[in-house]
């Protein structure tokens, strides 16, 4: 079982804890100090365990998704959603899909994200 905390430092060094809120079958969410009902902060994380056939074995799936309300000009909440899913096929070494994750949290630190979210573009 994940840590009752998960903290994160931001690049501003602003450090974000989110707190085990609840509990589900392969499922938990969390939320940070700032999180309410009318202003959404949280971090869910989630599993998949491989189906196997015949076959094959199956795929292991997890999942991280965290949702923050934020405030527009005319007052209205809105929920900016990101998650991040991994597919890992059972029977891939552990080397093999580190290698991948590695290469995610590259990507998600890339220069090009900023024009992709800020004007999509491709």
């Amino acid at each position: 079982m994940q840590s009752n905390t998960i903290a994160v430092t931001r690049g501003d060094a602003t450090t974000v804890t989110f707190t085990r809120f609840s509990e589900e079958i392969n499922k938990s969410t969390y939320v940070a100090a700032d999180h309410s009902v009318a202003n959404a902060h949280t971090l869910t994380i989630s599993r998949v365990f491989p189906k196997p056939t015949k076959d094959y074995a199956g795929v292991a799936r997890t999942r991280f998704k965290v949702t923050k309300g934020i405030t527009l000009a005319s007052g209205v909440v809105v929920p900016v959603i990101a998650s991040v899913e991994y597919d890992i096929p059972v029977g891939v070494a552990e080397a093999d899909y580190d290698k991948v994750i590695e290469e995610i949290k590259l990507l998600a630190a890339a220069s090009f994200v900023e024009t992709l979210t800020d004007i999509q573009e491709i």
